[in-house]
């Protein structure tokens, strides 16, 4: 059965798209992570490019180390909203639309601070990208980006930030990722016939291949 989440019949016959990346950082009291910027990229209504991006920092108390670039140690002091101060934003990007993330866990289980919300359905781009090319060195964004010629697009469009580990140039990364992925595969995102194959595709050729690499 085709999963519609909170999408309604009528909105569903055309499928829209975003992709959300959060970046985090390890919590001050050192348990576990806590979100310190989203990004949420938005495609156009027939899904074939971006038509809106959104990203903000957030008010997070974080264990700040050599991996986290001084801007975001500077905006810790500039009145930074919490995650739920945004739910209006957020709410109006991401409702109605299927949900795209890379390595979904991680932006699945930091939207739980809006109880109740009922996002989705969501893509997995990590799991799909290793259906459609299980035989990549590697699966990370960045790689799959390069690996594609997809990164050289992103940083043509001036996204603020214009690097990796940016919550928002990650979401448009995500979103472009996932669009190369359909047109690779003939296959249309706006066509709801699509998204049972989008969301569960098949593995069992990138187990091959990881089975094969592995040292004897």
């Amino acid at each position: 059965m085709l999963e519609t989440s909170n999408i309604s019949k009528k909105e569903v016959k055309k499928l829209q798209y975003a992709a959300i990346d959060f970046e985090s950082a390890p919590a001050a009291n050192e348990k576990g992570q806590v979100a310190i910027q989203v990004g949420i990229a938005v495609a156009d209504g027939q899904a074939t490019g971006l038509s809106k991006i959104w990203s903000s920092y957030l008010d997070a108390k974080f264990k700040c180390g050599p991996f986290f670039v001084a801007s975001v140690t500077r905006r810790r002091s500039e009145g930074l909203p919490k995650l739920i101060e945004l739910w209006g934003e957020v709410r109006q990007l991401l409702d109605g639309r299927v949900l795209l993330a890379h390595g979904a866990g991680t932006e699945r289980r930091f939207l739980q601070a809006f109880p109740g919300h009922g996002f989705g359905p969501w893509i997995d781009t990590l799991r799909l990208a290793r259906a459609a090319f299980p035989e990549a060195k590697s699966h990370s964004l960045s790689n799959l980006c390069d690996f594609l010629g997809i990164s050289e697009k992103l940083r043509s469009l001036g996204i603020a930030g214009n690097k990796w580990h940016d919550a928002q140039f990650d979401a448009a990364a995500c979103l472009f990722l996932f669009l190369e992925i359909c047109q690779r595969a003939h296959l249309s995102p706006i066509d709801p016939s699509t998204l049972p194959i989008l969301k569960s595709p098949t593995l069992s050729r990138y187990f091959q291949v990881r089975k094969k690499q592995k040292p004897q």
